[in-house]
């Protein structure tokens, strides 16, 4: 009687771990599967920054500012999504899961470019041409572009700002290029922005505010832009010295 018992206690003991290793092994695959790892690194990244699969208007800005503290931490993030995307062997995933994975590499690359483009080429900066782009979509009333270009105007010395502070180790060339660009958003907001707003039915307080804040946006421009020609002479003397 008790080796029966006691052979009943051992079959139990036994589907037990045969349960639980079934369970492990398991767990194990699916943990290790790369298509469940591709999700999930699909899933967080749509969570801690889903502008960048759906990217929105900036509200209260004409145009994104990036700060130097947010540009590193975004270029860390990436890299950091980077390297985890390249751990996955694609040949196993899914069709579906194969056409996502492409498309997120891509993705990620286009924005480090991007961010790297924001340390070392000053010609990206440029108010005039943000704000050109604006006054250029048809689509929406003059009146709602112009004011929403002011709004942007507003912000103008915190994007130069950030501007100079993102900027390391420009390129010359981009530098020269930059140069000519603030130029062109100078004669912008002096010629076919003020005829624009002469043509609107804004209010003449609205008028009057929004010639206000072109006045401070060309103060910012004319600051970048001596920034930038300080930056080119310093490059071409470094050149002459070496």
């Amino acid at each position: 009687m008790k080796k029966l018992a006691r052979s009943k206690t051992l079959r139990i003991i036994f589907l037990i771990l045969l349960v639980c290793s079934t369970l492990s092994a398991g767990w194990l695959y699916y943990e290790t599967n790369p298509n469940v790892i591709f999700i999930r690194l699909s899933k967080n990244m749509i969570e801690e920054h889903p502008e960048f699969y759906s990217p929105k208007p900036f509200e209260g800005e004409a145009f994104p500012i990036i700060h130097s503290g947010k540009l590193k931490k975004e270029e860390q993030y990436f890299k950091n999504y980077q390297a985890q995307l390249k751990e996955i062997n694609r040949a196993q995933l899914k069709d579906k899961n194969k056409a996502a994975y492409i498309k997120l590499e891509q993705k990620i690359k286009e924005r480090l470019t991007l961010l790297h483009k924001m340390k070392t080429d000053p010609s990206l900066y440029n108010l005039g041409g943000e704000l050109k782009i604006i006054l250029s979509s048809d689509s929406i009333a003059l009146d709602a572009r112009l004011l929403r270009i002011g709004q942007g105007m507003k912000e103008a010395a915190i994007y130069y700002m950030s501007a100079k502070n993102n900027l390391n180790q420009p390129d010359p060339e981009k530098t020269t290029l930059a140069i000519q660009k603030q130029l062109l958003s100078i004669k912008f907001l002096n010629g076919e922005l003020l005829d624009s707003l002469a043509r609107s039915s804004l209010s003449a307080q609205e008028k009057e505010a929004f010639i206000a804040r072109t006045y401070e946006a060309k103060i910012a421009i004319k600051d970048y832009l001596a920034f930038c020609r300080s930056l080119l002479f310093e490059q071409r003397d470094s050149i002459f010295v070496k």
